[in-house]
């Protein structure tokens, strides 16, 4: 039998019993996931309901009280809990409550400007973009904040849909682990950064560093140990890994993968998935436009129904390769991915700031909040150690 515990409308698969439910609901309540608590707790007990039913049906049948039994069937109603009970918008302050509890607590912060600009986007149920032309380092931001969420004690689902190789992604993973460039080599290390207001690239200070030997894996492997001891301070597993070549893995699969990993007990925070463009779609008889939105639309229900923070990226437009700043207007293939997700984030960047490792970052849409595309965030990073986000101003 197929297992899954997450509810959703249509026909609901039960796991094979009821103890493993009430495991993953144990987990869930250690992880701090209340969303996703109510929804295996709804599982829960439409499965002891539903066997219950089966039993009374049986006896009256057994009985000879047929119409008593389609009776049961006809009245039977899933049982309901959280929101789709109904709330009472001016009279429950708990709903309220829990509403404001969750906007205001993000799941992955930043500090400095950067964290100024991005908020509380990276929320519980949010699913936020990044939008750039190709090789701009969207997959480097991806990897970042998959590492800020672990630093902050997140559980990380990263799916790799063929963007890189699992070897190429760990390598990078490793040097911002490690903060040790893959070759022995001199980098700049970004150590200050300003800007005045008449001037529209930012200053910053580079210092040279040194490393004289290669990144070895040893290396890389005791900086994720003091990584999990010192900052984690937990010898479970957080940080999840799985790689697809490109186009193999649609939404419908990442789901299967999460539900599985969810039946295992193990619940994610953050699902980040690099990236949505190269993904597969769901539905092969639409026109490839509306098999973009139908992905974009996938992902937006995965963020709600399992309640996490899902993060991804995406291509511009040609004419962005030629623009200082993007805006709405350089999506690709389909603008409706921009009404799907809760926020877009730009990463702008001039050949001056390429040289000098700045990206500018606006917010191309964003919800529930006031925002400018204009107002860009200046970041310098350093790609030699697979930070792309070191320091920032506005």
């Amino acid at each position: 039998m197929v297992k899954n515990y997450f509810v959703r409308s249509g026909p609901i698969w039960w796991p094979d019993g009821v103890v493993n439910i009430s495991n993953a609901i144990t987990v869930a309540a250690q992880e701090i996931n209340p969303g996703f608590i109510l929804d295996l707790a709804k599982g829960y007990f439409a499965h002891v309901q539903l066997e219950q039913l089966a039993e009374d049906i049986q006896a009256d049948c057994l009985a000879g009280q047929a119409d008593k039994a389609a009776e049961r069937v006809r009245t039977w109603q899933e049982p309901s809990l959280g929101s789709r009970s109904g709330i009472d918008v001016l009279g429950d302050a708990e709903a309220l409550r829990d509403a404001f509890a969750t906007k205001t607590e993000p799941l992955v912060v930043f500090p400095g400007a950067l964290g100024q600009l991005l908020g509380n986007a990276l929320e519980r149920e949010a699913l936020v973009g990044i939008m750039a032309p190709d090789k701009r380092g969207k997959s480097f931001w991806l990897g970042e904040i998959a590492f800020r969420a672990i630093c902050q004690r997140r559980r990380v689902a990263y799916i790799e849909a063929g963007d890189q190789s699992q070897q190429q992604l760990l390598r990078r993973l490793a040097c911002r682990i490690a903060k040790h460039p893959l070759e022995a080599c001199t980098i700049q290390y970004p150590v200050a950064i300003r800007r005045l207001e008449s001037e529209q690239v930012a200053q910053v200070d580079l210092e040279p560093r040194t490393f004289s030997t290669p990144l070895r894996w040893q290396r890389a492997w005791k900086a994720a140990q003091d990584l999990m001891r010192k900052r984690v301070r937990s010898g479970e597993t957080r940080w999840k890994l799985v790689c697809y070549p490109n186009s193999t893995i649609n939404v419908t699969g990442i789901r299967a993968i999460l539900e599985q990993w969810a039946n295992d007990g193990w619940v994610p925070d953050v699902v980040i998935i690099d990236y949505a463009d190269i993904l597969a779609p769901d539905l092969q008889r639409l026109e490839f436009r509306h098999q973009q939105n139908d992905t974009w639309k996938r992902l937006r229900a995965l963020s709600q129904e399992l309640h996490c923070l899902v993060v991804t990226a995406s291509q511009t437009d040609a004419a962005a390769y030629s623009k200082r700043l993007i805006t709405r207007a350089n999506f690709s293939e389909d603008k409706r991915k921009l009404a799907h997700c809760t926020g877009m984030l730009g990463i702008n960047q001039s050949p001056e700031e390429q040289d000098l490792g700045i990206s500018r970052l606006n917010w191309v849409v964003r919800r529930d909040t006031r925002y400018s595309e204009r107002r860009c965030c200046h970041v310098a990073g350093c790609l030699d150690l697979a930070n792309p986000a070191v320091i920032s101003c506005w």
